[in-house]
């Protein structure tokens, strides 16, 4: 089974999400993140097994932003 996680700032994933990864990790669960653009993502994504890709997702409501950002996921 494949679970996605999609946070707009880089911050959340170690400190809201990192146990979730870390188990869903050893329950065999293929994990992928999709986030804002962040120098830390790749060796956090080495360190709990998830694959991702980065592109900028905004904290407030643009209709034409979120569709592309919808799209793109």
């Amino acid at each position: 089974m494949n679970i996605l996680h999609v946070v707009s700032i880089y911050f959340s994933l170690p400190y809201f999400l990192g146990e979730q990864l870390k188990y869903f990790d050893s329950k065999g669960y293929k994990e992928y993140v999709i986030c804002s653009p962040s120098e830390e993502i790749e060796s956090l994504s080495k360190k709990l097994n998830f694959a991702y890709k980065e592109f900028p997702i905004l904290r407030k409501i643009s209709c034409i932003d979120d569709v592309k950002a919808m799209y793109k996921i």
